[in-house]
């Protein structure tokens, strides 16, 4: 006897509500379905393997009952959300979209990646070698996007490495042309300037960034980005000082936008500690995390797309996605220490990316 065998006699509606709640908890099994002789649709079963299904679709029609019987595939989820990535490209390493491709898409991101520079290697290896993308065509590419209606279909824009005003541009109206189509488009920058108080790029770059924090949802910079921002002298800073210029800064983002300052170790610190500070014109959070005895290349960038795929995820708000990206990046590079290796262990260390909690790594509001 199947399910539907035993409810002869029930009421018409509660067999309605009867199929719908069976097709919402069977909605990713293989069903089998029926067709009564009056054109009604069924629910009878439910399984695991396409092979059961079709096992228990051809037992029913051979009992020679008038009924049709046919096997209904899982459904498909809803589509993955997709971000748009304009950052470095490396052949050999983990830094700009040659880490953050892969990390969103282990995360269930849909990625369109573009590539300011494509280099050899990131420019801490001697000997590298590469060429930025031609400014005209990544002009092209976005026409591309625009073609095939891209932009309609896009949930989020990061920026990294944009190496020049010229490049930095291209950003700028990738991110007029996604908030063309989906004003609500969030922009996850990382503001790639420098680090250690020296410059990777054309001083100019920073009066660009300046100029485009109007634009900005969610501002990425570690220390020395967020001095060069913020016009403040952050070489020696108390925890007030770097609260003081996260908090301006987020003042010039769009209207909601939070600056995550990311990297410091303060004199009040533990010195086996981090601190990230995640700060709206309003609020202020403190994350703390573990420090190893050394930097790792690409660390912002895995960080910058961590937060991206969970603030693509609208229950959490930024200090819970930024405590949700530093866990993933805690436990990656803990993994990379222990390795002894030079580059990110991003593949072995791939399941750490569903990590969402540590206990080294905690939030507390100031």
């Amino acid at each position: 006897m199947d399910r539907l065998d035993a409810l002869n006699g029930t009421s018409p509606l509660f067999l309605k509500i009867f199929h719908t709640a069976l097709l919402m908890h069977d909605q990713d099994l293989w069903r089998v379905m029926r067709q009564d002789d009056n054109g009604n649709e069924f629910l009878v079963g439910a399984h695991a393997s396409r092979e059961d299904a079709e096992a228990e679709a051809a037992r029913l029609e051979a009992r020679g009952h008038k009924q049709t019987y046919w096997v209904d595939p899982p459904s498909l989820p809803a589509p993955p959300p997709r971000v748009i990535s304009i950052q470095s490209f490396v052949n050999h390493g983990r830094v700009g979209n040659s880490v953050a491709t892969f990390a969103l898409q282990r995360m269930g991101i849909e990625v369109c990646p573009i590539h300011t520079v494509t280099y050899s290697s990131h420019l801490g290896y001697k000997g590298w070698r590469g060429q930025a993308t031609p400014v005209s065509l990544l002009e092209e590419l976005l026409d591309g996007l625009s073609n095939l209606s891209i932009w309609e279909k896009t949930d989020a824009l990061l920026t990294g490495f944009l190496k020049d005003t010229e490049r930095a541009e291209i950003a700028l109206d990738a991110a007029r042309r996604v908030r063309g189509a989906r004003p609500e488009t969030t922009w996850i920058c990382d503001p790639v300037l420098g680090d250690q108080g020296r410059l990777y790029v054309d001083a100019s770059m920073i009066d660009f960034y300046k100029g485009a924090l109007s634009q900005v949802d969610i501002l990425t910079p570690n220390a020395s980005e967020l001095g060069w921002l913020s016009g403040k002298n952050l070489e020696a800073p108390t925890r007030e000082a770097v609260l003081d210029a996260a908090r301006q800064i987020a003042g010039e983002l769009r209207p909601g936008g939070w600056v995550i300052a990311k990297g410091w170790q303060l004199p009040e610190s533990d010195d086996k500690q981090l601190e990230l500070f995640v700060v709206s014109d309003t609020q202020h959070y403190r994350i703390t995390a573990p420090r190893w005895p050394r930097g790792f290349a690409g660390a912002g960038d895995l960080f910058a797309a961590c937060l991206t795929a969970a603030l693509l995820d609208t229950s959490k708000d930024a200090p819970e996605a930024a405590m949700e990206a530093t866990c993933k990046v805690a436990s990656i590079l803990e993994m990379t220490w222990r390795a002894g290796a030079d580059e990110l262990e991003l593949i072995r260390a791939q399941g750490l990316l569903e990590q969402t909690s540590r206990a080294d790594v905690t939030i507390e509001a100031l």
